[in-house]
């Protein structure tokens, strides 16, 4: 099965291991306090994706308003995360977004609808968690399957089954 490997966006890889292929497809992770979200280009837009369009690279038409800069994707990360401290609500927290390009070519013509629609290909993909995930990560990966497994029970909001 293909999958998506998420790297920090400030790591530079190196040396990876014998059974994962050079072209695997790759996507980016970041932290909510200082969000360094990866551009390849000035007219890039970022669009969120819902769980299930993380199965594959996206594309469709989108409204305008569903499009962000880099900056209001920054902005608006700080203030997605800001007061989730405990792991249950960072548990339940999760923001993928797509950058996408413009496959029309008439963006600047059109952005000024305000009913604009456009239609977009994905050319990278990031991941954004709180800035204490890094640490909650290593904290459950310290743990044995039982005490994780209490933990869940202890934390989740969902009713028992």
């Amino acid at each position: 099965m293909k999958g998506l490997f998420f790297y920090r966006s400030d790591l530079q890889l190196s040396g990876l291991p014998d059974e994962i292929s050079p072209e695997h497809e790759r996507g980016w992770w970041t932290t909510s306090r200082d969000p360094l979200i990866l551009e390849r280009s000035p007219d890039s837009r970022y669009l969120r994706l819902n769980q299930l369009q993380w199965l594959g690279r996206y594309r469709g038409v989108v409204p305008k308003e569903d499009l962000l800069t880099k900056t209001q994707l920054e902005d608006y990360v700080r203030n997605f995360f800001e007061g989730e401290i405990t792991p249950s609500g960072l548990r339940r927290r999760e923001l993928t977004y797509a950058e996408v390009e413009i496959v029309n070519n008439d963006f600047n013509e059109r952005a000024e609808s305000q009913s604009a629609e456009f239609e977009v290909r994905e050319i990278s993909r990031g991941h954004f968690v709180h800035e204490s995930w890094p640490d909650l990560a290593r904290w459950a990966a310290e743990q044995n399957f039982d005490q994780l497994e209490t933990s869940k029970k202890v934390n989740s909001k969902r009713p028992p089954a």
